[in-house]
């Protein structure tokens, strides 16, 4: 029943899997409890997996129930309350469990997505301490994944996640 080309790290209980090119979640035991059927998958987090079908991203809960239907063309997993997602219309956002939008990142935010499983693009952070960095006006501030409100104003080089209770900026001269 679980047989696979590739398993990934544990999550929440799960593993994501690759089967013929598409993507499942497997429990402990090895049995699919969401079928390879998706073009990517995130991990699981927080009870939900983000999941790319024909080019759109939606998320699913551990059974296999879509509750936040594709209509993303980007999508992160879940951290502290809030995943990243891209809009149709371009724009980045932060969205509940239950799809309400609590931050939108400004129009010329640097790109929080990266590539991890499957042909599509997502994001592959998990913001510790619901700290998201966020690039804005040339400078790097960190907002608040619940309230969408920066919480360290935009004022360095560089940032990174936290990671640790600790997080990598660049200070400007």
């Amino acid at each position: 029943d679980g047989a696979t080309d590739y398993i990934y790290h544990q999550s929440e209980g799960t593993f994501t899997a690759k089967l013929k090119e598409k993507y499942g979640l497997l429990d402990k035991t090895g049995k699919w409890i969401i079928k390879p059927e998706y073009d990517a998958l995130t991990d699981c987090r927080e009870g939900l997996v983000a999941f790319a079908k024909n080019g759109k991203w939606g998320f699913l809960n551990k059974q296999g129930k879509v509750v936040l239907k594709p209509v993303y063309t980007q999508a992160g997993p879940f951290s502290d309350g809030a995943a990243p997602v891209r809009r149709a219309d371009g724009r980045c956002v932060l969205i509940t469990h239950e799809g309400k939008t609590t931050f939108v990142f400004p129009p010329k935010s640097k790109a929080i997505f990266s590539c991890p499983r499957g042909n599509t693009q997502s994001a592959n952070e998990e913001y510790e301490d619901a700290l998201v960095p966020v690039f804005d006006k040339g400078h790097w501030g960190y907002v608040s994944a619940r309230t969408g409100n920066f919480v360290i104003k935009p004022s360095f080089a560089y940032a990174e996640p936290f990671k640790n209770g600790r997080a990598k900026v660049a200070v400007l001269n």
